[in-house]
């Protein structure tokens, strides 16, 4: 994990001095929030100037939805401001029709699911050629090939076919079968063009980016000196944005951190310990969550925890209050909260969730009754054999360690023994979690406004390739069906409610949290922070006063 404590004392100085003349930002929040942008309106920022902007990481392919670029948070942070849809989420995790590429999307048809789209008569991609329905056509082509190079969302195997109403811009999208995620696979992310190029698709995007459907493209990537620039899109059709141009910088978060002291950056986000909770009312700090929660798994395909008793023990035993606040406390003193779905962050749209509150009468009673009593030494055994538990972490990871020795002290208390063993990073995912070579691990999960395949592939059927638990129940696996195929938003909501009942009496994953973010951003700078489902409205980032 990156570090900035070299750079701290400069960040904060020098945003002391401008605090001066700017207003007071807002105080740190009690609880997770999921849009910090401090808003403002456009009319009111200046046209024109230079963001500067801290980047996560270089990336290996300036394309998003190939496997290399999908790797890392890096490429999609980097060309957002060319990137757009007709599915527009909003900050609660809804979402609406975007006006600037679509001017309707409704569902026209149940059995099968049918979904007409008639996109912006003058949305083009970034050569002037414009969108259609033939883009998502040949995408979904391309995704569904048995080889596919596409990382995209699960919806996009669910399209059986698109077929062209009116060309260019309006098309209906069938699917194979009902998905409440439909929205997230009505649209191309790139032109038929690329998707039919196999060739070029593979050969990846190091040195050039995607095509744009954005207000800006990009003007140069300068891979030595770590920068890509993008500049306003000359074929961008909406309102003009108020940013003549982005600049993004990537290097090591000591060179970050430096070049934002010494006033070479607008904005860059902090990781643990890189803010001094004392110093924080000087510093310009706009806080929100990742769309990304961590939680525990409990691998129930053998051993003790394949008695569903046994894991419903482990799970009231545990208090999340702690590592979650630890975890704050590693992410720049960040703002995040317990959460109790394993579909939902909290307040996100059709949150329902009843509390996982710990309880360790409980926790005690159930292993009585499971026959684990304790021993001389209080570690609780059964046919002469130790209920002990093994809690992988990887080698070096200081937080994930940290969580593991927590746990382990809490489970102690109810008589169950746990040991934490370092494993090598670099094949910690292969050796340990895919091979189900765990009895309790720690990983983090994304979150999104279009949960429902990829929630129910993390639960059934027990051999998906998602499902690290090593087993499913009836209830949850028919729960999660529910969910899938519920395209009313009522409908919806009461399937997330009954995933999360069936996944707290199956007890084979504890949601601990959404993995906070902390940014430092230059006090002028409006309508830009981090934001967890809506995505940043490129055309209206700007500064707001002076030159």
């Amino acid at each position: 994990m990156r570090r900035l404590l070299p750079a701290l004392a400069a960040v904060v100085l020098v945003l002391g001095a401008c605090s001066e003349s700017t207003p007071e930002p807002p105080p740190r929040p009690n609880a997770a929030q999921f849009s910090d942008v401090r808003p403002a309106p456009a009319d009111r920022l200046n046209d024109g100037g230079t963001l500067r902007i801290g980047a996560d990481g270089w990336p290996t392919d300036f394309n998003p939805w190939s496997a290399e670029g999908a790797s890392s948070s890096a490429a999609a942070q980097i060309l957002a401001p060319t990137l757009g849809s007709p599915v527009r989420p909003t900050a609660d995790g809804d979402w609406e029709v975007d006006r600037d590429y679509a001017e309707s999307l409704d569902v026209v048809g149940t059995d099968p699911l049918t979904v007409e789209v008639t996109l912006h008569a003058d949305a083009v991609w970034q050569d002037g050629t414009p969108v259609s329905g033939d883009d998502l056509a040949a995408f979904v082509e391309l995704a569904q090939q048995s080889d596919s190079p596409v990382s995209a969302h699960p919806a996009y195997q669910l399209v059986e076919s698109v077929e062209v109403v009116d060309a260019p811009s309006t098309y209906r999208v069938v699917f194979s079968r009902s998905t409440s995620d439909w929205p997230a696979a009505v649209f191309a992310p790139v032109p038929a063009s690329l998707s039919q190029d196999r060739e070029r698709w593979n050969e990846g995007f190091t040195d050039e980016a995607i095509p744009s459907v954005g207000p800006f493209v990009v003007d140069t990537i300068d891979e030595e000196a770590g920068a890509v620039e993008l500049v306003r899109n000359p074929q961008w059709w909406g309102d003009p944005p108020r940013l003549e141009r982005i600049v993004w910088r990537a290097a090591e978060s000591k060179v970050l951190g430096e070049a934002y002291a010494a006033d070479d950056l607008d904005a860059l986000t902090l990781d643990a310990d890189s803010v001094d909770p004392a110093s924080a009312a000087l510093v310009d700090l706009r806080y929100g969550v990742s769309p990304e929660w961590t939680q525990l798994t409990l691998g129930g395909g053998s051993g003790p925890l394949a008695d569903t008793a046994v894991r419903q023990a482990v799970v009231a035993a545990i208090d999340r209050s702690a590592l979650v606040s630890a975890a704050a406390r590693e992410e720049a003193d960040g703002v995040t909260e317990v959460m109790d779905s394993v579909v939902l962050l909290p307040r996100q749209r059709g949150y329902l969730a009843e509390d996982w509150s710990p309880d360790r009468d409980t926790a005690e009673q159930l292993l009585d009754d499971a026959g684990w009593v304790p021993d001389d030494t209080g570690v609780r055994a059964k046919d002469g054999a130790a209920l002990e538990l093994r809690f992988p972490v990887p080698e070096g990871d200081a937080i994930a360690r940290q969580r593991a020795d927590e746990v382990a002290d809490q489970l102690a208390e109810v008589g169950i023994e746990v040991k934490v063993e370092e494993v090598e990073a670099e094949s910690f995912a292969d050796e340990v979690i895919v091979a189900l070579d765990f009895d309790l691990v720690g990983f983090s999960w994304t979150a999104s406004p279009f949960p429902s395949e990829a929630v129910a592939a993390r639960f059934a059927p027990v051999d998906s390739n998602q499902n690290f638990t090593g087993v499913v129940s009836d209830g949850l696996a028919e729960a999660v069906e529910r969910l899938q195929t519920a395209i009313d938003g009522e409908e919806w909501m009461q399937a997330v409610d009954a995933v999360d009942a069936a996944a707290q009496a199956q007890a084979s994953m504890l949601p601990l949290a959404p993995v906070p973010v902390t940014m430092a951003v230059e006090p002028r700078v409006r309508n830009y922070g981090p934001s967890t489902f809506a995505p940043i409205d490129w055309t209206i980032v700007g500064f707001e006063g002076g030159e």
